[in-house]
């Protein structure tokens, strides 16, 4: 169960901008802890996680949308990367750090990415997106922006940069959809200020998968003596 005090600084905080009628706001706040709860069965136990995504990319400068398929994993507490399938695609790496995106295919230029420390926003969506899967509290889940559950029976709760902030004036919202049983990550669509938007289906979730699994998708592992071990994962260019 959720505890009193994740709750006292997540959940309260969160809805303590909803200018709601009473009953309203109880209603919206249990319906927020509810789906809360919901996540958090999923999440921790999701310290070594593997997943199929299909992302799909729209903008008004794009003539259609764009569509890849690709493998999520993540290794807690601070490690989430996304390789496309293919060598035309690319790798994102995002942890506590930094992102960085790189061509599966290295003989391709590798792409510009912002610093998060110069970047609000890439921060803001950076830890947004590594505390989704770590199995953490919602101290952290709600750092940094307002929490809503949207009514309906599929489960979904947004996250909203705060009013006013830098972040807002680029990113509207992240809005995430979990499995109404067990509570996995099934969506997460990142609604940009501008108005494009970048959808993320989520399938084929395996938790507690072999750390060998993970080093194969390219994150980094730690020794038992705490020293990193690079993943030893490289790129084949066709033949």
């Amino acid at each position: 169960m959720i505890s009193r005090r994740d709750l006292s600084s997540g959940l309260a905080a969160a809805l303590s901008t909803l200018w709601l009628p009473g009953p309203a706001r109880a209603e919206a706040s249990s319906r927020l802890e509810r789906r809360l709860e919901l996540w958090r069965t999923f999440a921790r136990r999701s310290d070594r996680l593997l997943a199929r995504y299909t992302a799909r990319r729209q903008s008004s400068m794009l003539l259609q949308p764009v569509q890849v398929s690709g493998t999520l994993g993540f290794l807690a507490p601070h490690q989430l990367t996304l390789r496309d399938d293919g060598q035309t695609g690319s790798t994102t790496v995002i942890d506590g750090e930094a992102v960085r995106i790189a061509p599966n295919d290295g003989a391709l230029p590798t792409p510009a990415v912002d610093d998060p420390v110069a970047s609000p926003a890439l921060a803001w969506l950076r830890d947004r997106l590594l505390t989704l899967f770590a199995p953490g509290s919602l101290e952290g889940f709600g750092r940094g922006c307002t929490m809503r559950a949207p009514r309906g029976s599929t489960p979904r709760i947004e996250l909203l940069p705060q009013s006013g902030s830098t972040v807002r004036k680029r990113i509207r919202r992240v809005d995430v959809t979990l499995d109404p049983v067990g509570g996995a990550i099934v969506r997460i669509q990142i609604d940009e200020a501008q108005g494009d938007t970048l959808a993320l289906a989520l399938s084929d979730h395996r938790q507690t998968v072999d750390l060998e699994q993970l080093r194969e998708l390219g994150l980094e592992l730690s020794e038992p003596g705490g020293e990193r071990r690079p993943s030893q994962a490289t790129t084949r260019r066709p033949d």
